[in-house]
């Protein structure tokens, strides 16, 4: 998930007071992502530093608390996790 669809579609919009009724998580967790920036495609689902396979800390401390709380907001029925190699 983005910043901008979680906050324009839980925390900001006109659904924000009954997000029960009218939304719904899908997350996907990619597995050994970090341990596999070297290859392929694994680059482009991480914020990562310019021509580096180092994660930007901030950036992904940032996702993660606002996943964190938009999950802390809606029952587990409303969200759909996926784990994915």
């Amino acid at each position: 998930m983005t910043e901008l669809e979680v906050k324009a579609g839980l925390l900001e919009s006109d659904v924000s007071n009954k997000p029960d009724k009218n939304v719904l998580i899908f997350c996907r967790t990619i597995e050994d992502l970090y341990e596999k920036l070297d290859r392929g495609r694994a680059r482009k689902f991480a914020d990562l530093k310019p021509d580096l396979n180092e994660v930007i800390e901030s950036k992904h401390e940032a996702i993660t608390s606002l996943k964190n709380i938009a999950m802390s907001r809606l029952p587990e029925h409303n969200i759909f996790r996926e784990t994915i190699k």
